[in-house]
């Protein structure tokens, strides 16, 4: 298994966002959920032309609240 990136999925502000360590810098950012999953979609397609292994799914992981 290949690991290409991993992140969480979390509810900021009402809105789902995918909050993972930034491709630009050492820091941490929220992307909207449904814009990440385009992206990634896009670029699995792009990436894996000519490589040996293929991208079989995608792993989420939400963070529940805490217990009261």
């Amino acid at each position: 298994v290949t690991v290409s990136h991993t992140g969480f999925v979390m509810e900021v502000a009402g809105k789902k966002v995918f909050r993972h360590a930034s491709g630009r810098g050492r820091f941490v950012e929220d992307t909207p959920l449904e814009r990440y999953l385009r992206y990634l979609k896009q670029s699995v397609k792009e990436r894996q032309a000519g490589r040996p292994w293929r991208v079989l799914g995608i792993n989420l992981a939400k963070v529940l609240p805490g217990p009261p």
